[in-house]
């Protein structure tokens, strides 16, 4: 029975150390595994800071994006009024030129006009004075000494 006693206690020590060498071994696991989860957690936090980081930046930078937008549309509006208003003035001008080409037109007439009927009449008046046996040429100075006669006169 000493025997068995020996065998059975022999039997529990290897039993106890193999026990013992399991919960060391699973002891050396479980704080590799402790290490290898905060390690995840860790680079988790980092991924999601970086993740709420750019999500910041990107809010940033759509509202930045916006105003750019919204900006651009007031200009575009601003440089359309502006090329309307324009287009406005051109036709006013437009309008301004031809109405004084038409008056230039008509006056260029009346001047041709009054130019053929001076002529009528210089050619007239120097028929009837080479009738009455008169030059023009001395004719005209004093056509001219009695206009410069009745300008002075007018001055005074």
């Amino acid at each position: 029975m000493l025997l068995f006693k020996v065998n059975f206690q022999n039997s529990l020590q290897r039993s106890l150390s193999n026990t013992e060498d399991e919960c060391t071994h699973l002891k050396e696991m479980n704080e590799r595994t402790q290490e290898e989860l905060q390690e995840l957690a860790n680079k988790y936090n980092g991924a999601v800071n970086e993740i709420k980081d750019l999500s910041d930046k990107l809010k940033v930078a759509e509202g930045k994006q916006e105003e750019i937008q919204q900006k651009g549309q007031v200009e575009k509006k601003e440089l359309q009024h502006k090329i309307e208003e324009m287009e406005e003035r051109e036709q006013e001008l437009q309008a301004k030129i031809e109405a004084l080409q038409a008056d230039n037109d008509f006056t260029n007439e009346r001047l041709t006009a009054l130019q053929v009927r001076l002529e009528h009449l210089q050619e007239k008046a120097l028929k009837e004075h080479s009738s009455l046996g008169i030059q023009v040429d001395d004719f005209i100075p004093k056509i001219n000494g009695s206009a410069e006669k009745e300008r002075d006169e007018k001055r005074y």
